[in-house]
């Protein structure tokens, strides 16, 4: 199975990140998908999913994929960036429980490791870690990815982690495209040294970015989406998020998808000839609906 790593950002420069699983890797669905919204694709990437593990280890300090280790690190101009790794292992801390121990050889091994990686501003390699913290309940940090440069050929690693209770979570690794393989597996290998989580999944390949800017009419927020069900045929479903959804695709109360407006019907004729179910395998042989869901803002 493959999986397409997406990122969309609205006109509020608001950003939300999506994945499609399908046969073969094919993006004709996706670029079908980019009409029935108001977001600007920003991103895309995909490849053969992977799997690697099955079951965290138990008993860590932080089991919590809501936990996370935040590190800054910067290139040799010293443009920074920030890089994410759930779940933090208690002891690659030092004893405040908050700041990473710099001279250990799990921190060590990672910065030897993060020049495979690189600042998304200027396309250049991190050379070092400036600080690494342990921050709590903060289940939807990501890296921006407005700002990536043009520069380079850039490449993306996708990461699904689960932790003790079950919950998986997504992270990345992004670089130039000599990174793929080799480097990228030296950087994973070093960031679950400081995680009391596992790699269950991951796929990697080049990663487009896009200039194109994004539209507006009525849903014009990433916060708001249209969720997009299929099945395969022992009844297994997938979910596919369209983020700030065209007004034109929903039926007149403005939330029921309307599976028969012409982007949708050809969108869904596209997906059941792809798309795949993750937790089966099994190709989608049929659109069960789909609905507005609205996330709420504080």
């Amino acid at each position: 199975m493959f999986r397409h790593t997406l990122t969309w950002r609205d006109v509020g420069q608001r950003e939300r990140l999506t994945v499609v699983p399908s046969h073969d890797g094919s993006t004709a669905t996706v670029d079908l998908m980019r009409l029935l919204s108001n977001a600007a694709l920003t991103t895309a990437s995909d490849g053969l999913t992977i799997q690697i593990g099955s079951t965290p280890t138990m008993g860590a300090t932080y089991p919590d994929l809501s936990d996370c280790w935040v590190i800054t690190a910067e290139d040799e101009a010293t443009y920074k960036t920030q890089l994410y790794i759930p779940a933090p292992l208690y002891a690659a801390a030092i004893a405040d429980g908050v700041n990473y121990s710099p001279a250990t050889s799990e921190w060590l091994a990672i910065e030897a490791a993060l020049p495979a990686l690189a600042v998304p501003f200027t396309g250049a390699s991190i050379q070092q870690i400036d600080a690494a913290t342990i921050a709590r309940d903060i289940p939807h940090i990501s890296q921006p990815w407005l700002n990536y440069t043009a520069d380079i050929t850039w490449a993306r690693r996708t990461l699904i982690w689960y932790g003790v209770h079950g919950r998986p979570r997504l992270t990345h690794l992004t670089g130039d495209v000599a990174s793929l393989g080799g480097d990228f597996d030296t950087v994973q290998a070093a960031f679950q040294a400081v995680s009391s989580a596992m790699v269950a999944f991951w796929w990697e390949d080049e990663m487009a970015v896009y200039l194109d800017p994004p539209t507006t009419d009525m849903y014009n927020s990433v916060n708001d989406a249209c969720n997009i069900w299929f099945r395969d045929d022992a009844g297994n479903m997938t979910e596919i998020t369209v983020p700030a959804p065209n007004r034109a695709i929903f039926l007149q109360d403005g939330k029921t998808l309307d599976v028969n407006q012409a982007n949708v019907a050809t969108f869904i004729t596209s997906a059941i000839a792809e798309l795949s179910v993750p937790v089966s395998g099994r190709p989608v042989v049929a659109c069960v609906g789909g609905h507005l869901s609205k996330r709420s803002v504080y």
